[in-house]
């Protein structure tokens, strides 16, 4: 086995923390309710980027299991129509289908009473070396 190849498949405690932190996240998303990415990685005190490529690797390894079509991008605006992946597009429907609404321009109406604050009570066992509590 090559040393890249050992590298990706090890996984870090804080890795896995980060994952169960962001499952337990996801999962406490109300239907009818959206948070931004940017607040979701706030909340979990990480990077956006990295809260993306686990959402994305968590949707390949558990399709449908979590409603991920509820972390939305900053603005709700979900670019333009010609770049959209099949997957944001099926977002958007799944956000309408719980009753969201989106502009002439397609973007998300941003609704104050639909908007969930993450639980910051995730953001201490991402960087422990214990495991998340209940993991």
């Amino acid at each position: 086995m090559t040393g890249a190849r050992m590298v990706s498949q090890t996984k870090s405690q804080a890795f896995v923390n980060l994952r169960y932190a962001l499952i337990a996240a996801v999962q406490a998303i109300p239907a009818g309710k959206v948070v931004t990415l940017g607040l979701l990685s706030s909340a979990l005190n990480v990077p956006p980027r990295h809260v993306a490529f686990l959402l994305s690797k968590l949707e390949r390894e558990m399709p449908g299991a979590l409603p991920q079509h509820r972390v939305i991008p900053q603005g709700g605006d979900f670019g333009p129509p010609a770049k959209r992946t099949v997957a944001r597009t099926a977002q958007m429907a799944a956000l309408c289908a719980e009753g969201h609404r989106l502009t002439a321009n397609q973007v998300l109406l941003l609704d104050p009473h639909h908007h969930h604050t993450p639980d910051p009570r995730h953001q201490h066992t991402i960087w422990a070396t214990e495991p998340a509590p209940g993991h």
